[in-house]
């Protein structure tokens, strides 16, 4: 949604004069004083993985030097 006005020029175009119209935007966006709405800020609800597919590891693999 946008507010603003509109202004006219004259263009040539294949030696030919027209007049034009261009929408000029003031504000762009909703009027937070009109518009109601409301943010669910709540934490998304994801599954849990399945613990059969995966491995679990306390300590990583030991790496031995040269």
């Amino acid at each position: 949604m946008a507010s603003g006005y509109v202004t006219e020029y004259e263009s040539t175009w294949n030696e030919q004069t027209v007049m034009r119209e261009q929408f000029v935007a003031r504000h762009i966006g909703h009027d937070t004083t009109w518009t109601r709405y409301s943010v669910d800020r709540a934490p998304a609800n994801q599954p849990e993985p399945p613990s059969d597919q995966m491995t679990v590891a306390s300590e990583p693999p030991r790496v031995v030097g040269l």
